[in-house]
This record gives structure tokens, C-alpha cells and sequence, in this order.
């Protein structure tokens, strides 16, 4: 659930920054979910969004 959670949120988050990864040469897009977003450190939002965004998606 957890996982999903991450992901739906990303998804809807205006403030999401897709990491890239180089893979032969190429620039290849990650998944939109917190987990490949370059403001998810350490486990958690380190812009605090992560608890806003799923409130509003949960009120949805």
C-alpha cells in the first residue's frame, strides 16, 4: 500500500523533479512516484509534501 501510496502522490505532486537515469548513452525517464523524485531523501519529502498531497488525494 505504502508503495502506492508514493506513487499516487508523485503523480499529483506540482512539485515532483523526475531523477534520470544515463543508461548506454540515453536519458531514460523513471516513474513518476516519490521514490524517483530528486526532493525524496532519506525516506521522506524533504519539501514536506508528501503528507499535504495525500490529504487532499484522500478528501478525493
Amino acid at each position: 500500500m505504502f508503495n502506492d501510496s508514493r506513487s499516487l502522490v508523485g503523480e499529483n505532486c506540482l512539485e515532483f523533479d523526475s531523477r534520470f537515469i544515463l543508461t548506454k548513452g540515453n536519458m531514460t525517464h523513471l516513474a513518476q512516484s516519490c521514490i524517483n523524485c530528486t526532493n525524496y531523501v532519506s525516506g521522506q519529502c524533504s519539501k514536506g509534501l508528501f503528507n499535504k498531497v495525500y490529504e487532499v488525494l484522500s478528501i478525493n
